[in-house]
Order: C-alpha cells, then structure tokens, then sequence
C-alpha cells in the first residue's frame, strides 16, 4: 500500500467553512470516496457530499484531497413513536471482500439475526445469498445503525426458486439521455447564478443548490428503475383503476409471497399498467417550486442507476428531483406541466415532518391527486393529520 502523505482539507457542506485539515498516509484514506459514504473526524460522524479527486490514484497523484462533508446525526438506539429506525446496509463480494454497494433499509424489516446461507436478496434482477452478516443479530446492528451483508451471487438457482424483492412493478419507465459532460453546463463547478435554469430560478431562496462536480454524477438523483412510481400522485378521476390495480398487489402477498425472518419475497409481482396519465389535472411545475419549504434541494437531474454503481445509466427526459427532508418527491414534467410525480424515501430529516407534511397537503390539492403506496396498499386524501402519520411512520 502506498504510505504518501496526502494533505486532506475538509468543509462544512452546510456551512461552507473549512473545519479540519491534516495529513494522512493515503494508505489510510480509501481507494475511493464517493458521495454518501460516512467517515469518522474528530469522533463525529460525517456523510460525503463531494470528494476531490474522488480515487487513490488521483490524490496520490496530486498529493492533496478535497472533501465537502455533511454531519450526520446517528439515529436513537430505540424505536422511537415518531418513526422508524433506518440502517446503513453495505454489500460486499465474499469472493473478493469488497464493498460493492450500500442502501438504506428499515430495522423493523430485517431478520433479527442473519444465519449464514438461510437469506436471499435480488440485486439488480440477480439473486445474492448473504454468507454471513456483520454484525448478525438486530441488537448489534441497530445500535451502530449499520450493517455489512457479506454476499454470495447465486448462479445456479432454479427458476421456481427465485424469488422478487417487490410485489410490483410499474409497466413503463421513462426513456434515458446520455450524459454530456463536456456540452452540459449543469456540471460546472459551483453555483453561478447565471446557469441556472428558469425552474431554479423560480425556486428561488426556498431550495439549496449544491455546489456541482465535473463528475457524472456530481448533483444527479439516482434511483433503481424498479421504484419508477412505487409510490405515487394519482390524479382524482382513477379510482377504479387505483382500487383494481391494489387487488392484484393484494393478491400477489396472499397468493404468490414467502416470508423468512420477517423479509418477503415473492414468487410472482404483478406489473401495473391501468393508469398511463398519472398526474392527469393541469398542475404547474413552476408551482411545485413554488410550494417548497425553506431548506430543500434541488437536484439537476434524475437517472436511473443500482446499488454500487458509479454513473447513472443517463438522465430521465424532462426528469425533476427535489429532496425535502427525508423525502424526495421526482418524477417528469412536459416543461411546464407536472406529468409524473413520485416520492422516495432517501436524506435526513432536516426538515420537521409537520413542515413536509404541510408541502405535500398543499401539492395534493394544488394537484388534484391521491398518494398512493403500491406496496404498502396505502391510499391517502390530502388531509394533514392522515400525511403526517404516514409520514412519521414511514419515513422520519
């Protein structure tokens, strides 16, 4: 391992001061350092917002490193009334012991202990059996608030075997652009004033544009194809279709779902395709801006990309993502009319969820529309009280 010292600078994303700098052996420091992975300075835990240069070879190179961090508040130890604890789930390879990916996932949703070989997960359409867990009981993990699965890929698993991760699937996806770097201004560094777009100059003070990398993926959302419209805006007009396409997600649970240590898996899903106009009633893009509560961001793209992966396989055409709190509501617009809007659970609850509550109250009415939880079989009015409870218990 090569033992130069590299001058690392760090700053305060939210801030923008510089708080730290020191040198380090770059043996010390990781191959690569991308946006979300988390570091310890000065007993503080910190979220990697933007690294430059991002590998070893670059700041070896260079002999400095950059980091933009953002700190990170380690959720309670205990189930709060207030939600749900999130765990920071790293996926390594058991033949190379490498760290390949890294998702979100909920406590309460995880087995009490991973056995070794008795759990299965789909990654990208494969199948992935979790050779050992560390830690591997629910007390040890919940109290550091992350886990790392130790997977094997399965490659000889029978068909009748394999099992979905979800029940269902929306039919359509959006259509992809390549990613242009050298002619997209989005990705000039910093934020002057004077690329953005009218939609973020209609933001205005309320969303925070991050400063950008030259990287692909400097300031992009990604999100795995198979969470396209999992939960929803459904214009006021598709009850039927809403209440016929809940009875085939219903039937698929009851008739074609397994259960092991509390995780489903399914042999089955079924594909949503009734409503193709989601978002069916004239709802204003330039008024989704406008609604945004004082702290949220706005993200310059949304593309689609798996766990791990480094790029976006291109952006969505006419794709938007804004992350309020610990939601980010996406989805596509025609350049002036909302077509698609989505939510993601994804971030930190920076915002109070009687703030986000208030926004998507306002949205649904603005909007005409449901919010609908394909998985969760949830279907709600816009109606404070009901948003905000579903709120806290899903996502705060």
């Amino acid at each position: 391992m090569n033992s130069k010292a590299i001058n690392v600078t760090i700053t305060d994303a939210e801030t923008g001061n510089m708080f730290a700098r020191f040198t380090s052996p770059a043996n010390r420091l990781p191959d690569l350092i991308e946006p979300g992975m988390e570091l310890v300075i000065e007993n503080n835990d910190w979220r990697v917002v933007q690294a430059n240069p991002s590998t070893a070879e670059q700041f070896i190179k260079m002999g400095s490193l950059n980091l933009l961090l953002q700190k990170v508040e380690k959720p309670q130890i205990e189930k709060s009334q207030m939600g749900r604890q999130q765990i920071q789930v790293y996926l390594a390879d058991a033949n190379t012991n490498e760290i390949f990916g890294q998702m979100l996932s909920f406590a309460d949703e995880m087995p009490p202990v991973f056995e070794p070989n008795q759990t299965s997960l789909n990654l990208g359409g494969a199948p992935w059996e979790v050779i050992k867990a560390i830690p591997p009981t629910a007390a040890e993990y919940t109290k550091s608030g992350t886990i790392t699965l130790v997977l094997k890929k399965i490659t000889h698993m029978p068909l009748d075997q394999m099992l979905a991760s979800l029940p269902t699937i929306c039919e359509t996806i959006p259509s992809v652009q390549p990613i242009n770097i050298e002619k997209d201004t989005s990705y000039m560094p910093a934020v002057d004033q004077s690329i953005l777009s009218k939609e973020e100059r209609a933001a205005g003070e309320h969303a925070f544009i991050r400063p950008v990398t030259q990287e692909p993926m400097g300031n992009i959302f990604r999100i795995h194809e198979d969470y396209w419209r999992q939960i929803e805006f459904i214009g006021i007009g598709h009850e039927e279709a809403i209440k016929a396409e809940r009875a085939d997600v219903r039937a698929i649970f009851q008739n074609h779902s397994v259960q092991n240590n509390g995780v489903w898996g399914f042999k089955k899903i079924h594909i949503r395709s009734r409503i193709d106009n989601p978002v069916r009633h004239m709802f204003a893009y330039e008024t989704l801006l406008s609604l945004l509560p004082k702290g949220s961001h706005l993200y310059r793209g949304i593309g689609f990309g798996g766990p791990g992966s480094q790029e976006a396989d291109g952006l969505i055409e006419n794709g938007f993502a804004i992350q309020v709190g610990p939601v980010v509501i996406f989805g596509q617009h025609d350049g002036t009319t909302v077509k698609v809007m989505c939510l993601y659970d994804f971030g930190e609850p920076t915002i109070p969820s009687e703030t986000v509550a208030s926004f998507l109250n306002e949205v649904m009415n603005s909007g005409k529309v449901y919010l609908v939880d394909w998985v969760k079989e949830f279907v709600l009015l816009p109606k404070l009280g009901n948003l905000q409870n579903y709120l806290q218990n899903h996502f705060y």
